[in-house]
């Protein structure tokens, strides 16, 4: 099933070691540019909006563009190691000069470069140390341009998916959703508010995401309540407020009916396990 994801920070950084396949159990979407680096030559295929894309088994960087879903998958018989980065709008304003020298990443829902051993062997070092750095915020950001930079201006762009019209409208409402999700959102509000039909917009979300508008909307306030389940300073109850829920029970039976376990049950589990992993890293 499509998902909803956020890592509530404009910028993330994530490893994937070749201890996993990285395949994931269906398409996701979210609300920054996705920059996956593959580093070992495995199979893999991307699928972007329901679209199966050329296949490649070289060492590759793929961008994703925001609220566009997507997925990858890796051949199952080879471990593949993905350095994965997300930024979003406040890294664009950040760093404006920048990000304007590049036009084309904001006018295709997905690019790939493959990578040659040369340049390969050129960005591995800052991909080490982004790994061994992550916690480093201002490190990071400027070892990403950097390697960012070196990716667009000398990588072999082998593949592109421009967006359109319909996409671009698509992506914006569904910006809009995850702007006002704690509302009492409708399908017919949201057509009404970008002066479209209910049935286009059925039509360009069942084109472009493969998901209903009321699904999507689930997604997203489930995706929310996970964040704010891991904060013990946040009662259930004003968790449910804060995603829209008139009253504290409808919100225990979304959760239970979209994950198996109620809130609270939720909440304790996650607690157990970050007061778990504190008590393994104190000093003995």
């Amino acid at each position: 099933m499509p998902y909803y994801e956020d890592f509530g920070a404009d910028f993330h950084f994530f490893y994937g070691s070749t201890a996993f396949s990285g395949n994931i159990p269906g398409m996701h979407i979210h609300p920054h540019y996705e920059i996956m680096i593959v580093v070992n030559e495995v199979g893999q295929t991307p699928y972007i909006n329901g679209v199966e894309c050329p296949s490649t088994a070289l060492p590759s960087v793929t961008v994703v563009s925001p609220f566009t879903m997507h997925k990858t998958t890796f051949c199952r018989d080879r471990k593949n190691e993905r350095f994965v980065f997300y930024f979003g709008n406040d890294m664009i304003a950040e760093f404006p000069s920048f990000f304007q020298k590049f036009e084309e990443l904001f006018e295709n829902a997905m690019i790939r470069y493959t990578l040659s051993p040369e340049l390969l062997e050129k960005i591995l070092p800052m991909l080490t140390r982004a790994y061994e750095k992550e916690k480093d915020t201002v490190f990071m950001k400027f070892n990403f341009l950097v390697l960012f930079y070196i990716i667009l201006t000398e990588g072999n762009r082998d593949f592109a998916i421009k967006t359109s019209k319909s996409l671009n409208k698509t992506n914006e409402i569904i910006e809009y959703m995850v702007n006002h999700y704690q509302e009492n959102l409708t399908a017919d509000e949201v057509a009404e508010h970008f002066f479209i039909s209910r049935s286009k917009l059925n039509q360009d979300f069942k084109r472009h995401i493969q998901i209903g508008f009321h699904q999507l909307l689930m997604e997203i306030r489930l995706n929310q309540a996970f964040y704010m389940l891991e904060n013990d300073s946040i009662s259930i109850k004003e968790i449910a407020s804060n995603l829209g829920f008139e009253k504290e029970n409808y919100f225990n039976t979304f959760f239970k009916r979209m994950t198996g376990v109620t809130p609270l049950q939720y909440k304790k589990k996650k607690l157990a396990e970050r007061a778990a992993k504190n008590k393994k890293t104190l000093p003995q």
